[in-house]
This record gives structure tokens, sequence and C-alpha cells, in this order.
């Protein structure tokens, strides 16, 4: 079981139990639990960066726009650094990108949205409103 958690008031044993208590609750008996994290780093709690942060605010209202419609604004739980240095104070804001399959051998990106949203997305940061990346010449 691949449990993504975003509640930042809850401690891992208590997540850890909620897992329990619900297998416990539809498995029979002469069974075990193991639960192992899959990655490296340790369990940090999600975060919500404050929205009236500039840096949030800049790329809400630059995501809004590439994507032609309002941003929505969530807690997060990255999966490689943002989660440790948002709890370092450093402001941190996450465009996804669009894929099948997460964490599955099937699973795939669609590149044509890294054309359409994240490279425009990241120009638009910078300051710099760039055109598209020319695939070919990479």
């Amino acid at each position: 079981v691949e449990v993504v958690y975003t509640n930042p008031n809850l401690e891992l044993a208590v997540i850890e139990d909620y897992i329990r208590r619900a297998l416990q609750s539809v498995l029979t008996k002469n069974f075990s639990i193991e639960l192992v994290q899959g990655r490296e780093t340790p369990w940090i709690r999600p975060w919500y960066e404050d929205p009236n942060h500039p840096l949030v605010q800049a790329a809400v209202h630059e995501a809004g726009e590439i994507m032609h419609r309002p941003m929505e604004r969530r807690y997060a739980q990255g999966v490689a650094d943002e989660n440790m240095l948002a709890h370092m104070d450093i402001p941190i804001v996450l465009f996804p990108p669009r894929a099948q399959d997460e964490h599955k051998v099937t699973e795939r990106g669609d590149v044509s949205y890294i054309d359409t949203a994240m490279v425009p997305f990241l120009h638009g940061m910078a300051g710099t409103k760039r055109n598209l990346v020319d695939w070919q010449a990479h």
C-alpha cells in the first residue's frame, strides 16, 4: 500500500496506527504488517507555503495565466528535495508534470506538456517570456 499523506497535523506513528487498524478490520487472523518507507529521505510533515509570500503569489498568477484557469493551492509532500527545503524556510512552489501511471513500470510523462506549460511557466517566473524549447536542437 502506498500512502500519500497530506495532513501536517498527523505524526508518522498516528498514520501507521490508522493503516494497522484499517487492515485489521478487513483481514482475517494470522497476518502481519510491516511498515517500510520506500524513500531514503526521512519522514517529514507536509508543508503549506504562506499564500501571501511573493513567490507563491507570482507562481499562482503565472500558472493561472498559462493554464487559463485558477490554480489550486494545497498541502504538499514532494518526493525530492522540496520537502526538506520547505522545512528550512526556503519557499517552495511545485508545478508538476502531467503524467500517467506514476510510480509504476508503465509510468510515462506528457512531453508536450513540458513545452506548452512547464517551460513557459519557468520562463514567465524568470521574466524571460521565451517561446517553447526546440527539442530537435537538443
